[in-house]
């Protein structure tokens, strides 16, 4: 997934590689190239130091390779990139040939380059939302203060709100800093504007000779006005931008008439023989970039730094933490440097650190993807070219994807190649709602109606993706039973010998958040359907068998061969059994007692070597 993350005007370095290391799905080494000119930034730029001028200059050869010659000197520790590489106006031209050939010379580095920047959001917002269990994403909700002063949490779509007493408020809404301050503080504690947002343009353009021209590379040049443009292929179509225009209303921005102009004649500056008719513009947006507020007249001088400022209220009011500033290349350090004054503020210490932590599915990377992508396909039964193609699009999540298509659960979308991933958003929501359900009313009071309220849909949309009660509580099962499964799988992988094998399968089968009244009932629920539901059966079946797998695992290292079915057949029983007490029995056995007989048993069955340690985990 290749969209460049830009870190400064003709400069690569750290963070860039920070960005490949943590997140390698959506980074790879870009090639950049940039057209520069000998001695004219150098001069200007000394005549604007003097004061003589306060003009946007270009940036001269001399002052472009020193620049890139001290960052490659600084990085030179933790960078993933090659040097960067200087050319004059004769290797520029035989490298590019449809440049201007009025160039002087080029510098050529590389740098993280991101393709799909939405898909990394999602990916730290499920990170986060795995690391911490009380965390809650909403959608389509807006955070206001109300006429009484408290803050209320509406949904925007339904209509339906209910006060919050937030501790702190963290604001990140980018160049919607000011805007959202208007609704959250008084009007005695709200400041002068903190962003100064300018607006960027970009257009896409489908011109073969165009994409052709550019070599694979991306490509870096200065307007007449010195504004920095870019222009790099993608998705087999050329991105080419930007404008820096001052916007008050981030809502309101759009590419426009005069922008797509602009970008134009820049196109045409770098690239003559090169002609874009306007049928070839296939897609044009803008952003905004929330820069800090400033009275500079030119929008490029303005600082691209981050940083946060807390905003105090009254005494009964919530303090507002803004995030001002930010970029790609620095959200990780961007979002530390908030959740370390958050949790300043809150007298709390950081459990997680994240300047070293790979995201979503580049954790666990592999060195080689295609022979992860062809274990993977063996393992699953899907093609091969299939896992390649849900590599590149997940990383290491896409075993789990793989799981789901294998399993005949999901269709492919026509034309595109990719699954319906709201059908398995969907799917997974209302599996989950009808657990829930489960827990509160049985399997005789269960019914579709109450699943649908629980997932905040109709009927209607529960028999779209189920035929029958029968078939959503047996996908129900199979949700639950993943999720267990995967917390014993977990604390397997890092087990190192036998007995801490056995311990992982037990602590694992006692884990707080699955040994529950209200989940062992719904368990309870589910098994007593088993003789009259096959389908139900033959995930039980499975369930036993897995077990079974995993204690024999750890088993014929410690004990004959011959013993070990009879501690296998102990083990579930016992564990069986006081997931039935605790469903029958509210004020039932604790997660330690049940540990207590866990090792009360196997402290009878296994060699005074093997005594385990799992009731005082």
């Amino acid at each position: 997934m290749k969209r460049r993350i830009q870190a400064g005007a003709g400069i690569a370095g750290r963070a860039g590689s920070a960005v490949a290391q943590r997140a390698p799905l959506y980074s790879a080494a870009a090639d950049d190239g940039a057209d520069i000119r000998y001695f004219s930034g150098l001069g200007n730029g000394i005549v604007r130091f003097l004061g003589l001028s306060h003009r946007p200059s270009r940036r001269g050869a001399v002052a472009v390779k020193a620049g890139l010659s001290i960052y490659d000197f600084l990085t030179r520790k933790r960078t993933l990139m090659p040097r960067h590489q200087f050319r004059g106006r004769r290797a520029t031209l035989g490298k590019w040939p449809a440049v201007n050939p009025g160039i002087k010379s080029s510098a050529t580095y590389f740098d993280a380059w991101v393709s799909h920047p939405e898909r990394l959001g999602i990916e730290l917002l499920q990170d986060g939302l795995a690391a911490e269990s009380g965390s809650v994403a909403l959608n389509y909700a807006e955070l206001r203060r109300a006429e009484d002063g408290r803050c209320r949490l509406a949904d925007r779509i339904g209509g339906a709100s209910f006060a919050l007493e937030p501790a702190l408020i963290v604001n990140a809404t980018g160049g919607w800093i000011d805007i959202v301050n208007q609704t959250l503080l008084s009007p005695e504690a709200r400041p002068a504007p903190l962003i100064g947002g300018t607006k960027g343009s970009h257009l896409i353009i489908d011109n073969a000779d165009l994409r052709d021209a550019l070599a694979g590379h991306m490509i870096y040049y200065e307007n007449e006005d010195g504004r920095i443009c870019i222009a790099f292929p993608y998705l087999d179509k050329v991105l080419v931008g930007s404008t820096d225009i001052r916007v008050d209303n981030p809502a309101t921005v759009r590419c426009e008439a005069d922008e797509l102009e602009y970008i134009l004649q820049s196109l045409a500056f770098v690239l003559p023989g090169i002609a874009i008719r306007r049928e070839q513009i296939v897609f044009q947006f803008s952003g905004v970039r929330p820069l800090p507020a400033s009275s500079d007249s030119f929008t490029g001088r303005i600082p691209r730094d981050h940083f946060c400022t807390v905003l105090e209220q009254a005494e009964d009011d919530p303090p507002v933490l803004c995030m001002i500033g930010g970029k790609w290349t620095t959200f990780r350090s961007f979002g530390e440097l908030a959740a370390d004054m958050t949790l300043e503020r809150l007298g709390r210490k950081r459990r997680i650190e994240t300047s070293e932590r790979p995201i979503g599915g580049g954790r666990q990377y592999p060195s080689d993807k295609t022979v992860w992508s062809v274990t993977l396909a063996r393992r699953t039964g899907i093609s091969s070219e299939r896992a390649a193609e849900l590599f590149d699009r997940y990383g290491t999540e896409a075993e789990k994807i793989a799981v789901f298509i294998a399993a005949g659960l999901d269709m492919v979308m026509p034309k595109s190649g990719y699954l319906t991933k709201i059908s398995d958003i969907r799917k997974r929501e209302l599996r989950r709602a009808a657990f829930e359900v489960l827990q509160r009313e049985g399997m005789a009071g269960a019914t579709l109606e109450k699943v649908a309220v629980q997932a905040g849909a109709s009927k209607g949309i529960v028999l779209h993706y189920f035929a029958n009660k029968q078939e959503l509580f047996e996908h129900a099962m199979r949700e639950a039973n993943a999720a267990l499964r995967d917390a014993v799988v977990a604390r397997l992988n890092r087990a190192t010998t036998p007995f801490e094998r056995l311990e992982a399968i037990i602590e694992g089968n006692f884990e707080d958040r699955f040994f529950q009244p209200s989940i062992c009932r719904a368990w309870l629920a589910l098994c007593a359907e088993v003789p009259r539901e096959p389908q139900l059966a033959r995930i039980q079946k499975v369930i036993h068998a897995r077990m079974r797998s995993n204690l024999m695992s750890a088993l014929v290292h410690i004990l004959p061969e011959d013993e070990c079915e009879s501690v296998v057949l102990g083990v579930t029983a016992l564990i069986d059994g006081l997931w039935l007490r605790l469903a029958l029995q509210s004020a039932g056995p604790t997660r330690e007692d049940a540990l207590r007989q866990m090792r009360d048993y196997l402290s009878h069955r296994l060699p005074a070597a093997g005594q385990l340690s799992v009731a005082n985990r």
